[in-house]
């Protein structure tokens, strides 16, 4: 109480609450003022109270709803004539200095409250606040508001942060276009971004492909009138300015036509569409739309994104590929943009054009199962870096190499590795477990080869798959080909070689395996032998059947080679110098072979080594009923390699 026994300001402020809030008429714990009798709150006690706001001790008071209270009194008041400027300018300072406090409130507020224009009038700041542009997309996404209330908030905004229209064009997506009054909310949406972003590429290339995909092409019709039995007056503004906004942009309607011939709803019906075509017209398509955009970096950048974010089932790959084409090295800072997307596949997608424009190494590279042209870039980028290296075999194509050539080590170096805790099986058994691996990482890469062709809309496919096939036990010391005592291989590889869907011959490699024994006797354990055991008879059977036949060395790693590869030719000459031809050194084997990676990409599968003896080809098949359990016998290993015209391909 002031001296004069005249109410102080505070109480003042605790009486006005006590009379517009009645639930708090206990709160300060002085006198209890009496406000407003008989006719309400005058302008010398509202004057009073809010002249208190300034004053901390308030704080303690004051919150969202008492806020709220106060400003319909002095509007009320304001609508008889009283000037309340100042009135509502002391509660606006007053929230503004607790701005944290309230904004929650405040966003809760602009989306219960019939007049949202009072709330963003009062509290301007409030229209670039992080949490109502939040709770707006939030509302869109799971419909917790009427249309009306949300179209209300939006004629209120003008968003000019492209992070924010992501985020608010990601929840339309998610909101779906279930309800009449969907397709309005979205154009009330869109026209909002308009006016805050302006009608750039981005927002009409968007509007397009989620509003009105009818406005797509140069020959598009566009509104000119509303039906107002039907849409209310804004409704009916609002389609007008898009189609207004719309009509203007030629070049946009152009391409946005030629991206919906892939991403468009009826680009996925039937057999009909693009995505149904040869790869080359894929190609061309691809060609055309790089075309159309031009050297217009902000359409272009607007169209990759387009292709990242609806591009899904069957066009996605050719969308991620296309996306790859457009990209120039300005562009890079956008796509390190667009890894930031509100949609993790768009970042995904993203990442992967870096990766494969740019050379930007991703972290990983081991290629999933079932893989997309993206899967392909993953395995592309785990240390295939982009380069000019011209082919090194008959495929002609170096990344395809590279690939194939990275799978294998992987696998080699992986066998490698356990052989401590394996290395006591059996050449057989290694060798059965070393084509079992190497034949699930193969089918992993035929998907992303099929990818890449796919997407790349290549001329021609490299295809390579391995079927296992057991020749008996027995058939190895059996009488060979060319009447040779024993046929001394423990696996045959067969490589069929196919163009255009003609066969080259197929042509067969005999392999022979040999393991590193362990040293039981040494103190210090694991170690082993220090030379590998031959048999200088099977060498010799070997020699005399072809001239293609091959050495594997199962053992730790040595060389920097997982699984050394030596020629038998090359095998005899070492182990017969200075020697007795039954056996060769650790150190002799890790300095002369090539390791499997290397001999199955740059020799097999190169067709540099194999011998297409009509007998020996038959041979190495098996006949029906001598075929032991899979992995148990001596498995004879087909590879077949094909390359197949691409209109063969669905």
């Amino acid at each position: 109480m002031a001296e004069d026994g005249a109410p102080t300001e505070i109480e003042m402020l605790c009486g006005m609450i006590a009379h517009l809030v009645p639930d708090r008429s206990r709160i300060g714990g002085g006198r209890q003022i009496n406000i407003g009798e008989p006719t309400g709150p005058s302008a010398d006690e509202l004057d009073a109270a809010t002249s208190a706001l300034a004053n901390k001790i308030a704080d303690s008071y004051v919150d969202a709803a008492v806020v709220v209270k106060l400003l319909d009194t002095i509007e009320a008041l304001g609508r008889t004539g009283v000037a309340v400027d100042t009135l509502r300018s002391r509660v606006t300072v007053h929230v503004e200095r607790r701005w944290p406090y309230f904004v929650e409130s405040l966003v809760t507020w602009a989306f219960e409250t019939y007049q949202p224009s009072f709330v963003f009038s009062t509290f301007p700041r409030l229209r670039s606040e992080a949490a109502l542009f939040t709770r707006l997309a939030a509302s869109i996404a799971t419909r917790q508001h009427y249309l009306f209330q949300l179209d209300k908030v939006l004629d209120e905004l003008a968003p000019n942060a492209i992070s924010v229209a992501r985020a608010l064009v990601a929840a339309l997506v998610e909101r779906g276009n279930r309800d009449r009054d969907d397709p309005a909310l979205a154009t009330s949406l869109f026209c909002t971004l308009g006016r805050g972003m302006g009608w750039t590429a981005w927002v009409s290339l968007q509007a397009i492909l989620h509003v009105r995909p009818d406005y797509a092409g140069l020959h598009a019709t566009f509104e000119r009138a509303g039906d107002r039995s039907n849409e209310s007056q804004e409704t009916i503004d609002h389609r007008l300015e898009m189609a207004q906004a719309i009509e203007a942009q030629i070049k946009v309607r152009e391409v946005a036509g030629l991206v919906l011939e892939l991403v468009g709803q009826g680009a996925r019906r039937g057999d009909h569409g693009l995505l149904s075509r040869p790869a080359e017209t894929r190609a061309a398509f691809v060609d055309k739309l790089s075309a159309t955009i031009g050297e217009d970096p902000q359409l272009r950048q607007a169209v990759i994104e387009a292709l990242l974010w609806s591009g899904d089932g069957r066009a996605a790959d050719l969308a991620q590929f296309a996306a790859v084409a457009l990209g120039q090295p300005e562009d890079r800072s956008a796509l390190l943009e667009l890894e930031q997307h509100p949609v993790r596949l768009v970042q995904y997608a993203a990442r992967a054009i870096r990766a494969a424009k740019f050379g930007e190494q991703l972290g990983i590279g081991v290629l999933p199962a079932n893989g997309s042209f993206v899967q392909a870039l993953v395995t592309l980028d785990g240390g295939v870096a982009p380069t000019d290296e011209p082919a090194r075999t008959w495929l002609g194509d170096r990344a395809v190499e590279r690939l194939i050539e990275q799978t294998i080590a992987r696998v080699e170096a992986k066998v490698a590795q356990e052989y401590t805790n394996h290395g006591d099986e059996g050449e057989d058994r290694l060798l059965s477990s070393l084509f079992r691996e190497l034949a699930l990482r193969f089918a992993d890469l035929d998907h992303a080869l099929e990818a890449l062709a796919r997407a790349a809309a290549a001329p021609h496919r490299a295809s390579v798959t391995m079927d296992y096939r057991n020749v008996d036990r027995a058939e190895e010391g059996a009488i060979g080909i060319r009447k040779v005592k024993s046929f001394s291989a423990d696996l045959c590889l067969i490589v069929d070689p196919m163009i255009d869907g003609t066969s080259l011959g197929r042509r067969v490699t005999l392999v022979q395996a040999k393991r590193l024994y362990r040293n039981k006797k040494a103190r210090k354990r694991p170690a082993w032998s220090d030379s590998f055991k031959i048999d200088r008879d099977q060498r010799v059977h070997l020699q005399e059947q072809t001239h293609a036949s091959v050495y594997f060395f199962h053992g730790p790693p040595a060389g920097g080679r997982g699984v050394p590869v030596i020629p038998t030719q090359l095998v005899a000459d070492l182990s017969e110098h200075k020697g007795s031809g039954t056996t060769l050194s650790r150190d002799v084997v890790a300095v002369a072979s090539r390791s499997l990676a290397d001999w199955l990409t740059y020799d097999a599968l190169a067709l540099r080594v194999g011998d297409p003896y009509a007998e020996l080809v038959k041979r190495a098949g098996g006949t029906p009923g001598s075929l032991p359990r899979p992995l148990l016998g001596v498995p004879a290993i087909e590879i077949q390699v094909e390359l197949r015209s691409r209109s063969e391909l669905r």
